[in-house]
């Protein structure tokens, strides 16, 4: 896998280059504009005196929730994302306002209306990015266009003082131009420093002799073609260099003729500074070089409408792509679920900070109405050596815990006689204390088992039927 690191030292200013699909979108978006409110209890119109905020707070629907103290005060908070269906056939929601509450009282302590239009399956995180102690709310709401571009914000509630700070300039990522070279050659350019990489097309020859770039013999004919950038796809809160303030990692396409012709990818690390966001370092990786052993991700819809979604982090050598779950009750349980695996990630990857590299996915096992199991797989490279990494989360979707095999199952010494006697036959006897972890994968209960001659952990499998008479008022689905 071949990477180009370029480091630049520069303050964001405003980039000119931007897809025209987005650059649409972000001229209807309005600025960030600010209601602050002083222990205010609904109904909101009687202490704002804001039509738009009004609408939000009495009529608008739920769509995000994160908990987390994030004006300063000691206490936690309630952090609610609100906005109103385009249409009522539509998923695309407008009209966005980020609310505080109080979580004794249910007061709003304050509200901000972001600066995005809109977008689709809008979701929230919570991190300090600005070191001083308070956690910062990040916004993410998808565009739905075919460039797969998002519309990231980032709201400092500090002091009850709500303030974008991570604003449309910002989302428009890095600076990247460039120019078509002859014998099929592209240029790119990266920031105000004039890092560039020069490679071959990636893109079928015959698409660029189609529209008259060059001729057969790879001469240029049109040199009026420009690679650009697009606005964010991605973006990760992560504390890349272990100092307690949360770094952000962005990733943006780089589109070449149109918005058929990927010519590459650009992860940046970002770092918020007193005069502003400066950019750390960034990787280009094009279209036709490996973007890490790990298999990608599609999004997966359980049974319930909610969405199991894959978001990826690149930094050095590490390649991590873990679950998250949008529209699974909009609350605390959904939180809850998130916080778990975001904790699990975040602590494989202290463990190798500085000192090696981190590889991981997932697989969604089971994403039924109440129970959901992830299966988590990868690979760690420390000081200790190479380690492999296997952890299920089988999550109760109506609490966001996580379900003991116990809860669904019992404990019934026969239950346990059965699962011994079928594992057997798999190679090793399964026993309530050797069990590691298991999952459910609609079929059967897999069990995982360290294998201590191999040093592996090796799975066996249950079907559910040889198990049916020990589940207890059917408690994985009672829609079934």
């Amino acid at each position: 896998m071949k990477l180009y690191n370029m480091k630049i030292k520069t303050v964001l200013t405003v980039f000119a280059i931007a897809c025209s699909f987005n650059a649409m979108s972000e001229n209807f978006a309005e600025k960030a504009d600010t209601v602050v409110l002083a222990n205010a209890a609904l109904p909101a119109e009687t202490k704002t005196g804001n039509t738009a905020f009004n609408d939000a707070v009495q009529r608008g629907e739920l769509l995000a929730t994160a908990y987390g103290d994030v004006d300063g005060d000691g206490q936690e908070e309630k952090v609610l994302l609100m906005g109103n269906k385009f249409s009522n056939d539509s998923h695309y929601y407008t009209k966005l306002y980020l609310l505080v509450r109080d979580m004794k009282t249910d007061n709003i302590k304050g509200a901000i209306r972001p600066s995005i239009a809109g977008g689709y399956d809008c979701s929230l995180r919570l991190a300090d990015v600005t070191g001083n102690g308070v956690d910062d709310i990040l916004i993410a709401a998808p565009t739905g266009g075919s460039g797969g571009i998002v519309a990231y914000r980032i709201i400092d509630f500090t002091d009850n003082q709500p303030r974008e700070i991570f604003t449309a300039e910002d989302n428009q990522g890095v600076q990247i131009g460039g120019n078509y070279l002859p014998d099929y050659k592209v240029r790119i350019t990266f920031g105000d420093k004039g890092k560039e990489v020069t490679m071959t097309v990636p893109t079928d020859l015959g698409f660029y002799g189609y529209l008259n770039v060059y001729d057969d013999e790879g001469n240029l004919l049109k040199d009026y073609y420009h690679p650009y950038g697009q606005y964010l796809s991605g973006l990760l809160l992560l504390d890349d260099d272990g100092d307690g303030v949360a770094e952000v990692v962005t990733t943006q396409r780089i589109v070449g003729l149109n918005n058929t012709d990927t010519l590459g990818y650009v992860r940046a690390v970002w770092r918020y500074t007193a005069i502003g966001w400066q950019i750390d370092n960034y990787v280009f990786q094009s279209k036709l070089e490996s973007m890490g052993r790990s298999i990608e991700r599609e999004n997966v819809i359980g049974l319930g409408g909610y969405k199991v979604c894959p978001e990826k982090a690149v930094i050095g050598r590490s390649v991590i792509i873990y679950p998250h779950i949008n529209n699974a009750g909009k609350g605390a349980p959904q939180w809850k679920t998130n916080a778990q695996i975001e904790n699990f990630v975040r602590g494989q990857f202290e463990e190798i900070r500085n000192k090696g590299y981190l590889e991981m996915n997932y697989e969604v096992k089971y994403a039924g109405y109440k129970l959901l199991s992830i299966l988590m797989t990868g690979k760690k490279d420390g000081k200790g050596g190479n380690e492999d990494i296997i952890k299920a989360f089988n999550f109760d979707l109506a609490t966001g815990e996580l379900v003991p095999l116990e809860k669904l199952l019992g404990s019934d010494k026969k239950m346990w006689d059965k699962v011994a006697e079928v594992t057997a036959k798999q190679g090793n006897k399964v026993t309530r204390d050797t069990m590691k972890d298991y999952y459910y994968d609609g079929e059967n209960f897999v069990f995982l088992q360290k294998n201590e001659e191999k040093k592996i952990i090796e799975e066996f499998q249950v079907s559910k039927k040889e198990l049916m008479k020990y589940f207890s008022d059917n408690k994985i689905e009672k829609q079934n």
